[in-house]
């Protein structure tokens, strides 16, 4: 029986569509399926604004407001399992099935939201929400992760070190048989598909089973909860190396991964690929033999893998052990044979297209890295693409560039900067941000920016900026764990989600550590704000909502102040007993002396001989 891993060669090419389609700057646009889906997202979030904005709260007639209520995306960072985490625990405090959010009156944004992006660790909460089809809460899907189980030595005896070998190992080499290259995404990938994808439970988690395998991106489009639009329209995003070159730039193509496309709509590609004939030959725009399409190329382990391949530090115990699989022959990788680099490779669906402009016109792969390695650690920009539509984008931002592993506003800032620089002629920008998020404390709360736009439509989207942030009622933080952290005890993870949720829902008080009662109403004022707009005339802003806007609107002539966010705890304190050397590495060091003995055997072999 066929691994669901390996692609499907030899598929006769459908003879009725464009398989590849590409435009221009002022020709942007999205796939039409994606539009009938927003279309439908916009209809099924109506009661859901209803449900959520109570016109006697925000202070508006919201009868003005029907069919014209705001376009809302929700953008999550990378991380890794801190990403996966906060950005778990802020939905859930804006997500209107959990009763607490409801009553507090946070819960509800993300359920009139239309998109939801994300990158490493943010993307593998993207695919877990879309392939749940909505039907579980934010606790039970990260209850349903088993991260207590280690993410990259998760075995703790040789029976589960041989299932779980046995799992990735077939799964690899069935790949490998179809004449694709493997690389650590893949292998990476399949780790991950163990905690993030349908298949994996406590119970069959060392089971030589699919664990993922044969879930494909493309089918979240074929599943009952897209189909009913009951969820925003999920997209992934990698970064890309350029041919002839070894790192990531911030020019290089950011490329993101929908139900439906593959592509990019940086101008120098400007052109996307069906996602379900990913993996076949293209030349032109077309393929190069209408007989031999490929199909199942896009494994969402390997589309989660390729959001997140980036290795440093304690994630490099990925590695040895990729490596020791590697020199006892279980599985080869083409890149461990060529000593090159750690990208994904894709078969390169725009080759030949935009010869002039496009770096990898002439490629026949593709090199896709993490979503982070050009600093554009929040993406942001899938949506604020102009053709999208995007009014409101809310940012969950996990990045970890201060000393203690919280945001510093840098993602922002460098996407602001790729937008402007890069993207301006199909893309909003950005609204105005601090220079320096940390100095004013925009780092430390939930802020609003682009409240006061100049024109109609406005200019830049309303952005809402959740950060990781150390809690506003002095307690001490555990949100704030290294990026290369792979395990979280059961309580870890209970306390991780509420900090999340205070982060989402506190507000501040100025000069002391108290939770704004009246944030509530602040966040239904900036999501529904933006449908002043679309009243002619325009409404006045309300008492209470301007109030709100004065206070976490940012204001760049009159920029807020750190020093009015006292008695925050900055240093992470583990809730969990710490692991020790040996028990953190028991597969590596049960593997590597496997090595070891093997060799030690051969050489007393020889030497008798």
């Amino acid at each position: 029986m066929a691994n669901p891993y390996a692609p499907k060669t030899g598929v006769a090419c459908p003879s009725d569509s464009k398989l590849v389609r590409s435009f221009s700057a002022n020709e942007s646009s999205v796939h039409p399926l994606e539009k009938d889906f927003i279309q439908l997202r916009s209809q099924q979030t109506l009661q859901a604004w209803n449900d959520w904005i109570n016109g006697s709260d925000v202070g508006y007639d919201v009868s003005l407001f029907q069919n014209k209520f705001p376009a809302v995306g929700i953008t999550s960072s990378g991380g890794s399992l801190r990403a996966s985490l906060f950005s778990a625990g802020v939905i859930n405090a804006f997500d209107a099935r959990n009763e607490t959010s409801k009553a507090f009156g946070t819960g509800g944004l993300f359920n009139v939201a239309q998109y939801i992006s994300g990158t490493s660790g943010g993307a593998w909460t993207v695919a877990s929400l879309s392939y749940d089809n909505g039907s579980s809460t934010l606790p039970e899907l990260v209850r349903s992760w088993n991260l207590d189980i280690d993410l990259i030595n998760p075995a703790t005896n040789n029976d589960q070190a041989t299932g779980f070998t046995n799992d990735i190992v077939n799964a690899l080499k069935a790949k490998e048989a179809t004449a694709n290259p493997t690389t650590i995404a893949d292998f990476w990938g399949l780790f991950i598909s163990h905690h993030f994808l349908p298949g994996s439970s406590a119970k069959n988690f060392f089971d030589e089973s699919a664990h993922g395998a044969g879930t494909l991106w493309s089918g979240i489009s074929s599943s009952d909860g897209f189909k009913a639009a009951s969820y925003p329209f999920p997209i992934a995003v990698s970064c890309s190396v350029s041919s002839g070159e070894s790192f990531v730039t911030l020019d290089d193509v950011v490329y993101e991964m929908n139900p439906f496309e593959f592509g990019s709509f940086d101008m120098e590609l400007a052109s996307f690929a069906n996602m379900t004939f990913v993996g076949t030959v293209f030349d032109g725009g077309k393929p190069q033999d209408t007989s031999k399409c490929v199909t199942g190329f896009d494994q969402a382990a390997f589309v989660l893998g390729n959001t997140a391949d980036i290795f440093d530090l304690d994630s490099v115990r990925l590695i040895y052990v990729c490596y020791t699989f590697y020199l006892m022959g279980l599985i080869e990788i083409k890149q461990l044979d060529d000593g090159g680099t750690i990208q994904g490779l894709w078969p390169n669906p725009f080759k030949g297209l935009n010869l002039e402009k496009f770096r990898d016109s002439a490629s026949a792969m593709l090199r896709l890295d993490d979503g982070d390695d050009n600093g554009v650690n929040v993406p942001v920009e899938q949506l604020a693409v102009t053709a999208r539509g995007i009014d409101v984008i809310v940012a969950l931002d996990a990045s970890g560039e201060t000393d203690n592993d919280f945001p510093n506003g840098t993602a922002m800032l460098t996407a602001a900067n790729r937008i402007q620089n890069k993207l301006a002629e199909n893309h909003l920008p950005l609204p105005p941000m601090p220079a320096d998020f940390t100095s004013t404390g925009v780092n430390l709360h939930v802020t609003f920016f682009g409240c006061d736009p100049q024109n109609n439509p406005p200019e830049f989207p309303l952005l809402i900026y959740v950060p990781n942030s150390p809690p506003c009622n002095g307690t001490d933080p555990v949100t704030n764990t290294d990026a290369t952290k792979t395990q979280y005890s059961l309580l870890h993870q209970q306390l991780f989600l509420d900090q999340a949720f205070l982060a989402a829902t506190c507000g501040f008080v100025a000069n002391t550590t108290d939770v704004d009662t009246n944030f509530p109403t602040c966040l239904k004022c900036a999501a529904i704000d933006r449908a002043r707009f679309s009243v002619d005339p325009i409404p006045a802003r309300s008492s209470q909502c301007q109030s709100c806007f004065d206070k976490y609107c940012f204001d760049p002539q009159h920029p807020p102040s750190a020093a009015d966010l006292p008695g925050r705890k900055f240093a992470f304190v583990d809730p969990s007993p710490p692991e020790s050397f040996l028990h953190k590495h028991r597969v590596l060091i049960a593997v590597l002396s496997s090595v070891i003995g093997f060799l030690l055997v051969s050489m007393c072999c020889l030497i008798t001989w």
